[in-house]
């Protein structure tokens, strides 16, 4: 929504043509989602992950003998 205001301002600002403003707009919205995805989105998958993964195991019992090494 930012990219779009960004891009009507400059159109209206700079006299561009508002089509080839939208044009350089929706790359950019791609570009910053894609960004997003992988910068926050999986990191915070991979974090949660691991976090869930450490509380869910099971600790390994010890066996008890009697040898002395």
């Amino acid at each position: 929504m930012l990219v779009l205001y960004g891009g009507w301002f400059a159109s209206e600002h700079f006299g561009l043509s508002p089509y080839a403003v939208f044009a350089a707009c929706v790359p950019l919205i791609a570009l910053a989602s894609w960004g997003s995805y992988v910068l926050i989105e999986k990191r915070l998958y991979r974090g949660i992950k691991g976090w869930l993964d450490s509380r869910r195991a099971v600790p390994v019992a010890v066996p008890l003998t009697r040898q002395n090494y």
